[in-house]
């Protein structure tokens, strides 16, 4: 075997640049982490894609920078799949060994034991849990402030006293936040349990829990390094590990992100591992020292191989981090030695286990896996010496896999493991970084509280998978703004699908079928599309294909507004079937991204989100036909208000014939006798929606909402008794009641048209529901507005009128300024001299003389109507 040579590289030994695989070159071209550019997309292998994609460590909840990654490497693998047809090989690993888990898992065991053993407060509890408190302090605050921590309550009191000090705490070292919190945690628990030890209790198991539990932070930390050594068996990391992935995949599914094709964990590719790093070491690339084997950066760095063919190169992706130690530092977990190294960048392919720490056997001793070794060895094991596609978070660039593709193309004997690197970009949370220090820290369980799936993976495909993302409220309000106006045209087109008949609803549409040239949205269908696929072979570039999607929709919306009557009548049904033609090819290109529903695939000419209740098309007979009645009954009441003089015997006529009609009608479509059901009030008034005959699932659809179009017929079958006298308002009351409150209740929507026809739509209840709440918080509003500002006119208007009280006589004989009036009491002379007022003062006087006679008058009137 040949053994790799470092020496100073000659210019044709210099490290080669990325190498654009051979073959055809494809519309898909991606942005290469490799190249820091734009580059073909060359498959090894013509439709097949060979992709690895780093899955998660399992150790706590998923938050949302995981939603991030997993959830936009989901929407490129669809488009790969879906759009461009290929076969996607699609690994993904969990990793179940690491530094991470082991002491997660350590410290929670240990823990557990603790509040298992506990039977009752004591000294002894509260003097273990103040000495954690003291440690955690010195090995957190106390290092970035030194004696300025001495007193932990002063510290909390501070920090609790100076947001302005505490921000700039954060500034300096992040995790400053989450170190006060935990401290606080602590320090209260403490406080309580020495208050309890005064005064003891018969609850003093769960005081003793409650302390417990209160500095878990801390406490877990303080028994790890005290006991953490005694920790050996393999099930209790195994069991946290488990744990975690379960809750992983069971967020990943409530995300809708396909389950990987492969799935691999690196604690059933231990023995692998070890011959994987066998064959390194044998090649020169690494050394043992004491039980841990290292990469030797150095050796692979420049080396020359095949007699120069090629040169191996370090750190392709951030050459510029090679000597970061924090970088370097943190890609060898918390638990590392680094003692033995020949150089600070090398990194361990094989770790010597220390006692606490889940060991196997190898040539080098009992040991565990190092960090990167094991997603080399994964995806090698699976897709061989080569794959296509890479993909991570930014975050893994450096050291992660840089490392990878180091230890694998020094393994493999190649000069290029992975053809595309991809990372998706950070994730921050209305412009700050994501940090349980800065209280902004969101999990996936948390996340999907607030917002439906649709809504974040809509979020996702809105930015550009390369770069950083913010998730703020003003996006989420622009993604429910989007959600909207796709289900809002989605309904249209299915409503208008329906008017001409349930079968032509279910007829297939052909999306390949070209539109006329002469038809209006001709080129609008031809350019959005053209345009949608180049965005998409621009990188993915999923926020520039929505917006084609939208503005497509946006066009057509305008030419269904100007066309609606043409299009409810038109003989020949063109304009239905483009229209219908756009609203599929929509929704097909949103489930590539995969906003469709969970289920089975949709397909090719279903029109919406992949939710069709299978009774729907039947269901809607029976919500046109009622919607129907409506609208002749609006059509009775409009033609009334325009009789004079009101005629209500001729609305009660008319009234009591639509309703006689409709109780034929729907007899009709439900398939029963009128011979059995004679009396239209009692089959309509009762319990029974008679539909038990029918088959599932249309009796449970129309048991849905029968009950609403029921209490509609029964309402206008009130009116229509010949004592009733009703008034057209009273009956256009109850239309609208239906519309705006009933209806929605089961995700119906009546939209009534100038032809009087209301347009039958189906849309999410909840969607219609936020509509109705917000029109109704918006007319509340006004009203109170309107309330409001009648009260201040009120105010206004009796401060007014009181001015008034005086009379005008008196309105000028309290005051000194005046020595002699006019016998409507002017004033005509001036006080103390008395000597005669200016005919300019006079005229100014006696206009307000005139003025208050006036308001005087106001004022007598306003007391003779009851008023004080």
């Amino acid at each position: 075997m040949q053994r790799a040579t470092t020496r100073t590289l000659t210019p044709r030994m210099a490290p080669t640049h990325w190498r654009q695989p051979p073959g055809t070159t494809s519309p898909l071209s991606i942005y290469n982490s490799l190249t820091k550019s734009k580059v073909p997309f060359i498959p090894k292998h013509p439709n097949r894609i060979t992709w690895y994609n780093c899955g998660p460590t399992v150790y706590d909840a998923s938050h949302m920078g995981h939603a991030r990654n997993y959830v936009t490497q989901d929407i490129l693998r669809r488009i790969a799949r879906d759009y461009f047809g290929y076969q996607v090989n699609f690994v993904m690993n969990v990793t179940d060994i690491d530094d991470k888990i082991i002491q997660r898992a350590r410290q929670q065991h240990l823990l557990d034991n603790l509040r298992t053993e506990l039977s009752t407060l004591t000294q002894e509890l509260v003097g273990q849990v103040r000495q954690s408190l003291e440690a955690y302090q010195r090995n957190t605050t106390s290092k970035l402030l030194g004696d300025q921590s001495a007193d932990i309550e002063q510290l909390l009191q501070k920090a609790a006293r100076e947001p302005g000090w505490k921000a700039e705490m954060v500034a300096r070292e992040e995790k400053f936040g989450m170190w006060i919190d935990a401290m606080a945690a602590s320090h209260s628990a403490l406080t309580r349990a020495i208050g309890a030890l005064d005064q003891p209790t018969e609850n003093s198991q769960s005081e003793a829990h409650r302390l417990v539990d209160g500095a878990s932070e801390v406490l877990s930390k303080w028994l790890d390094q005290q006991h953490g050594s005694t920790v050996v068996d393999h099930a209790i990391f195994k069991k946290l590990a488990a744990h975690w992935e379960r809750s992983f995949f069971d967020d990943m599914a409530s995300l809708g992100v396909e389950p990987p094709s492969v799935l691999t964990r690196v604690s059933d590719y231990v023995p692998q591992i070890v011959e994987y790093v066998q064959k390194i070491v044998a090649r020169g690339f690494a050394y043992a020292h004491e039980g841990s084997v290292y990469f030797d950066v150095n050796a692979f760095d420049g080396a020359e191989v095949n007699g120069g063919e090629f040169c191996h190169s370090y750190a392709k992706l951030q050459p510029g981090s090679k000597a970061n130690k924090k970088l370097l530092d943190e890609g060898e977990g918390a638990l590392a030695a680094a003692d033995g190294k020949r150089s600070p960048a090398d990194f361990a392919l094989w770790k010597k286990s220390k006692p606490g720490e889940p060991a196997w056997e190898s040539l080098w001793g009992p040991g565990r896996p190092g960090w990167h070794i094991e997603c080399s060895v994964m995806a090698s094991a699976v897709l061989g010496d080569a794959m296509d596609i890479h993909s991570g978070g930014v975050d893994l660039m450096f050291p992660h896999h840089d490392n990878e593709m180091a230890q694998s193309e020094a393994y493999h004997n190649c000069p290029q493991w992975v053809n595309y690197f991809i990372h998706t970009g950070h994730l921050h949370i209305e412009g700050l970084k994501m940090s349980k220090s800065l209280k902004n820290f969101i999990t996936i369980g948390d996340a999907l509280k607030q917002h439906s799936a649709r809504h974040l993976r809509l979020s996702f495909v809105g930015q550009r998978w390369d770069l950083g993302m913010d998730f703020a409220e003003s996006a989420m309000a622009e993604v429910r703004h989007q959600e909207a106006t796709f289900n809002n045209f989605f309904a249209v087109v299915k409503a208008l699908r329906y008017e001409r008949s349930a079968e032509q609803m279910i007829q297939a549409i052909d999306l390949g079928a070209s539109v006329a040239a002469s038809h209006p949205l001709s080129a609008t269908f031809e350019s959005a599309r053209s345009d949608f696929h180049a965005a998409l072979c621009d990188s993915f570039n999923t926020p520039e294909a929505m917006k084609h999607l939208l503005t497509l929709v946006a066009e057509t919306n305008k030419f269904i507004s100007a066309e609606i009557g043409a299009l409810r009548v038109q003989p020949d049904g063109h304009s239905l079937r483009v229209v219908s033609a756009i609203a599929a090819w929509v929704s097909k290109m949103l489930r590539v991204f995969g906003l469709a529903e969970p289920g089975p695939p949709a397909t090719g000419d279903l029109i919406g989100w992949n939710v069709c209740d299978p009774a729907e098309p039947q269901a809607m007979e029976h919500w046109i036909q009622w919607s129907s009645f409506r609208d002749r009954a609006r059509k009775a009441a409009r033609e009334h208000m325009l009789k004079k003089p009101a005629d209500p015997a001729a609305l009660t006529e008319a009234l009591s014939a639509l309703c006689q009609q409709q109780f034929e009608a729907h007899l009709r479509l439900l398939n029963l006798s009128p011979s059995d059901h004679a009396d239209p009030a009692s089959f309509f008034g009762g319990q029974d929606l008679h539909v038990d005959h029918l088959s599932e699932p249309l009796r449970s659809t129309l048991a849905g909402h029968l009950p609403i179009w029921h209490a509609f017929w029964t309402a206008l079958a009130e009116l229509s008794r010949p004592d009733a006298m009703p008034t057209a308002g009273e009956v256009l009351k109850a239309c609208d009641q239906l519309r705006d409150e009933r209806l929605v209740e089961v995700g119906v929507a009546l939209d009534d048209q100038d032809d009087g026809k209301a347009l039958v739509k189906l849309l999410p209840a909840s969607m219609l529901l936020q509509a109705r709440d917000e029109k109704q918080k918006a007319a509340r509003e006004r009203e109170r507005q309107a309330a409001a500002l009648a009260a201040e006119n009120a105010r206004k208007r009796r401060e007014k009128i009181l001015r008034g009280k005086t009379p005008p006589e008196a309105l000028f004989a309290a005051d000194p300024a005046f020595a002699r009036f006019d016998p409507n009491g002017v004033p005509t002379h001036a006080a103390p001299a008395g000597e005669e007022l200016a005919k300019s003062r006079r005229k100014k006087l006696l206009k307000e003389w005139e003025s208050q006679k006036k308001l005087h008058a106001e004022y007598l009137a306003w007391v003779a109507e009851g008023n004080s």
